[in-house]
């Protein structure tokens, strides 16, 4: 299994010229793309909706 850690971190930050607080749409597009690349795991400080972003692009990249 490949776990990913990506909620909130520097990168997403420096990409969307985010303060931390202010990262959420951008550690799930983080999350999605991993998943879509094959992450089974995804470490968040945001459950919830990094829960149901993840499922749902889990359900488009590994349903077919």
């Amino acid at each position: 299994p490949m776990l990913v850690g990506m909620s909130r971190k520097s990168f997403v930050g420096h990409v969307l010229d985010l303060p931390i607080e202010d990262r959420l749409e951008g550690s799930l597009a983080a999350a999605t793309v991993a998943v879509a690349h094959g992450a089974d795991l995804v470490r968040a400080h945001d459950v919830e909706a990094t829960r149901r972003a993840t499922v749902l692009a889990d359900a488009i990249y590994r349903s077919a």
